[in-house]
């Protein structure tokens, strides 16, 4: 685990982000603007590599939840507070409700390298530890797994709720982010950065003796 964890922090910034499909996904879902005007304004704000793929995610939740009452509000933005100096982050896009009934939505949009059903339900057992203390105890969780393309362009929407996804015991959750922390703490011990931003600041710091022009 910390070899795999040293490899990712050393690895270099993504081609580009899917955050202007996940920011425009709460307009998609509820139609609040015309699916032409969503994705001119999310290919204007992605990178170029990212562009189509963008695009095809908000059109993928747009044409998905047509003809559907969806009212869209911000999700919270939690840390799951495992260890002292040791936390993940757990992140819903946004929460929907319809019918009177509300859900935490969180998209899945990797294509490649994306992750299974099984860490996807253990992404939804987090997402239940932290709402069982919270204000969001009775709502429910559903991720749209975006990952499949169909052929010829666009996204297929695979949406999972609460139950539809194997799920480990809290037991087994709180183990596996035991390693993931085990793992995190060594690198540390190491004098390794604890996060990618932290690691690069450091390889950018100029060595002993060499002058910083830009300081």
């Amino acid at each position: 685990m910390a070899k795999s964890y040293r490899r990712w922090l050393l690895g270099g910034p993504a081609a580009f982000s899917n955050d202007p499909a996940r920011a425009a996904a709460r307009f998609a879902l509820t139609r609040e603007l015309p699916l032409e005007v969503l994705i001119r304004n999310v290919r204007g704000a992605s990178r170029p590599l990212g562009r189509d793929a963008n695009a095809e995610i908000v059109e993928a939740v747009w044409h998905h939840h047509v003809e559907r009452d969806i009212r869209a509000h911000d999700a919270p933005n939690w840390l799951f507070d495992f260890l002292a100096g040791f936390g993940v982050r757990i992140a819903a896009d946004l929460l929907a409700v319809e019918g009177g009934t509300a859900s935490l939505f969180w998209l899945q949009t990797r294509r490649g390298a994306a992750p299974s059903l099984t860490q996807l339900g253990m992404l939804q057992r987090l997402f239940l530890l932290k709402a069982r203390d919270s204000d969001f105890e009775d709502v429910g969780l559903t991720i749209l797994d975006l990952g499949k393309p169909i052929e010829g362009g666009g996204r297929v929407v695979k949406p999972y709720a609460i139950g539809d996804l194997p799920m480990p015991s809290e037991d087994d959750a709180r183990a596996m982010l035991q390693t993931f922390a085990d793992a995190h703490a060594l690198l540390v011990a190491e004098n390794f950065a604890k996060t990618r931003a932290e690691h690069r600041a450091k390889q950018r710091r100029p060595s002993k003796g060499q002058d910083d022009l830009f300081a």
